[in-house]
């Protein structure tokens, strides 16, 4: 590390350009890895012992980052490498990891006060959600599916219980309790391709969570308000996928498209209308393999699957 101060690095997150950010919690510090180069640059948090804790990539490649030992979130411009912060409304609360949906809106566990929130960048409202656990729910692990589902684990109850969270109702999913308690389920991982949720336990175990098929979420027309798309065609396409999308509102849309491993592969530029509009992408540079097609606005998101053939 180029500075000695950064002696404990913490959590890591991969961006689209392969490269690595990741936290620093007691040096408190972010920073980034250039992959090619080697390179290791340091952003010092702007508050003290603030100590950066979980972090996640959204669309546009823009790192956030919880900073647990206050009630803040961050965010770090990748271009300028400027670092803002977002104060949540409880000054007891302690983000401690987070994750973006499709619509790139910011969802966190308070660990402190046993809360579900989530930041929209665009409106600058948060939102928060009591846990089914209460108060001293303590939630710590989180992981979020194709379908836009978050799923965390509360710690504050033995066993653990493995929760989840629709985005698009804001209602709370049946829980389950982890088999060998779990003393503190601390980082989870969904794994697209088999659609499943992967943790590690403090007892000394790998846990895995099945999750509901995505295809129940990804092919049905119950969209969110304002808007409606039909199923991309041809399908499966080679060099060019079309998408006929209806809007109430000229707002703007974010259209994503999503490989098996959960990866955001490409993101067009949607311009506001209002009315109905044939979208043409040119997927001829993607990879072969089943893909999602997810569109949304400020409402929430609905996605298609396609298979990109060559």
């Amino acid at each position: 590390m180029p500075d000695a101060a950064a002696n404990d690095p913490h959590t890591l997150v991969f961006d689209q350009d392969g490269d690595i950010w990741f936290t620093v919690q007691n040096g408190n510090f972010v920073g980034r890895l250039e992959v090619s180069s080697g390179v290791v640059t340091l952003i010092a948090s702007k508050t003290n012992r603030s100590r950066p804790y979980g972090i996640t990539i959204n669309s546009r490649g823009e790192p956030w980052i919880a900073l647990f030992g206050t009630n803040r979130l961050a965010r770090v411009d990748p271009e300028t490498m400027d670092i803002s912060e977002v104060v949540l409304p409880r000054t007891n609360a302690r983000p401690r990891r987070l994750e973006v949906t499709s619509d790139d809106r910011v969802w966190y566990v308070d660990y402190a006060g046993g809360y579900l929130g989530v930041y929209d960048p665009e409106t600058g409202l948060i939102d928060e959600w009591l846990m089914p656990g209460g108060p001293s729910s303590r939630p710590y692990g989180m992981a979020v599916d194709a379908a836009d589902r978050l799923w965390f684990v509360e710690t504050g109850s033995q066993p653990n219980r493995f929760v989840g969270f629709d985005s698009a109702t804001g209602q709370f999913l049946p829980s389950t309790a982890i088999p060998s308690g779990g003393g503190s389920v601390r980082h989870m991982h969904y794994d697209a391709k088999t659609n499943a949720v992967w943790f590690g336990t403090d007892a000394n175990t790998i846990g895995r969570a099945l999750l509901a098929e995505v295809s129940v979420r990804v092919e049905n027309d119950a969209v969110p308000v304002g808007f409606s798309i039909g199923s991309p065609y041809p399908n499966p396409a080679s060099k060019i996928m079309r998408l006929k999308v209806s809007s109430d509102e000229s707002l703007p849309l974010r259209l994503s498209i999503i490989d098996i491993n959960g990866r955001i592969v490409l993101q067009p530029t949607v311009n506001p209308f209002r009315g109905v509009r044939l979208l043409e992408v040119d997927i001829s540079f993607l990879s072969p393999g089943l893909h999602f097609v997810r569109i949304g606005n400020h409402s929430g998101s609905v996605s298609k699957s396609v298979l990109i053939v060559r």
